[in-house]
């Protein structure tokens, strides 16, 4: 499979860097003391708001029609779950 991760999932990766290196930045700088609890508060509630406000392309990283189904035909492989039972049992 050919996926690259949507620019929303890089956008959130790198807001996590960058509040990391601001938070060791405020440290170094300004001597100031962060708790570690604090700094990955800070990084999860950025992350979180780019998630919820940088929009989706839905279908264009994320397909609902792998190549499984493509050339799947029921009366010769089978029900997908005899498919899936298949896969677990190797």
């Amino acid at each position: 499979m050919n996926a690259e991760p949507s620019a929303k999932t890089g956008y959130t990766v790198l807001a996590g860097a960058a509040v990391s290196i601001l938070v060791w930045i405020v440290t170094t700088v300004a001597k100031v003391d962060i708790p570690a609890e604090i700094a990955a508060a800070a990084t999860t509630l950025v992350a979180g708001a780019i998630a919820m406000l940088v929009p989706a392309k839905s279908g264009t990283y994320i397909t609902t029609n792998p190549d499984v189904d493509r050339d799947w035909d029921p009366a010769v492989h089978g029900s997908m779950s005899d498919f899936a039972d298949e896969v677990e049992e190797a």
